[in-house]
């Protein structure tokens, strides 16, 4: 079980990579930003979930207001992709979809424990990354260029280890509360920091916050809405299954 999740790490991050070699960044960020239709798409069909139709109402508010904020916040002109950027950054959300499926499964039937399974996942990640390395027979270029400059090997250190945190954050949510409301979750966290753009770090540079970035805004938060009233319409049930048994 580890070893396909670091499998699928190392694809879905690698290939996430490589797409900026084939798209401008604010298209990747409308593709990531979609990333819950994956997931559910995923969920339902491979793992046979089922989802409410007003998580799947939730999620379709959620996508099209993040669409809508960030194609009014980059404009059109800079979306721009190829089409071997549609195939890479389709197989990165693919795995990025397997890969919470199969977090949550190992964490809530195995009972294995946080620190383990990332310690296990990322270690077995790193030696395929080396193993690459080593098959594309660079790998003397590459210290080569470390032993000129070591000081560059510090920015991937710090990196790596604030990326590890970031993803053990990630984890507790997906063991704790499930794959499909931690990538709610992050998607709201990504409409924030672009909000903050306009209200907080677009004092430095003005932006026009217009109908637009309005409806964006709209949709989020309805979207929010929605997944609260089936939170709320969910705990209310429980208690009644319970009696009913």
């Amino acid at each position: 079980m580890l070893a396909r999740q670091a499998v699928l790490v190392v694809l879905s991050q690698g290939v996430s990579n490589d797409a900026n070699n084939h798209m401008s960044y604010p298209t990747k960020l409308l593709f990531k930003a979609s990333k819950l239709v994956p997931i559910m798409l995923v969920g339902r069909f491979v793992f046979r979930r089922r989802y409410h139709a007003l998580e799947w109402l939730a999620t379709l508010l959620l996508v099209g207001g993040l669409y809508t904020v960030v194609i009014a916040d980059v404009g059109g002109g800079e979306l721009q992709v190829t089409e071997t950027g549609y195939r890479i950054i389709g197989v990165s959300l693919l795995g990025d979809a397997f890969i919470g499926f199969l977090q949550e499964h190992t964490m809530r039937t195995m009972r294995v424990r946080l620190s383990g399974m990332m310690a296990g996942v990322y270690s077995l990640a790193s030696a395929l990354v080396l193993v690459a390395i080593a098959a594309d027979g660079r790998a003397q270029e590459y210290l080569r260029q470390l032993r000129g400059r070591p000081e560059d090997l510090l920015k991937p250190l710090v990196y790596g280890w604030l990326s590890y945190i970031g993803n053990c954050f990630v984890q507790t949510m997906i063991g704790n509360y499930g794959v499909l409301l931690t990538v709610s979750c992050l998607n709201v966290r990504q409409f924030s920091t672009i909000m903050a753009s306009y209200h907080g770090f677009g004092r430095l540079r003005p932006k026009p916050f217009g109908l637009p970035q309005q409806l964006g805004t709209a949709l989020v938060f309805a979207g929010i809405l929605v997944k609260w009233a089936h939170n709320v319409w969910v705990m209310r049930g429980r208690p009644q299954r319970a009696k009913a048994e």
